[in-house]
């Protein structure tokens, strides 16, 4: 399961009951993947040129204009 930790490092883990930080939602107004324990973070997945994905969750920033 990917869990969020910390600030934004997302870690693969065994599954545990009841860990909300290994529950995403999916928002379809934004179109992001929520994390259910931060609802302020969502999950990024970035692909490298080596195919290689990076996943992270964090605050997006939001845009006033």
């Amino acid at each position: 399961m990917a869990e969020c930790q910390n600030n934004y490092h997302v870690h693969q883990r065994k599954w545990r009951n009841n860990e909300t930080a290994q529950q995403w939602i999916f928002d379809p107004v934004q179109k992001v993947i929520k994390s259910k324990k931060w609802s302020n973070r969502v999950l990024e997945i970035q692909n490298k040129s080596t195919g290689l994905g990076y996943m992270k969750c964090y605050t997006p920033t939001a845009r006033w204009w």
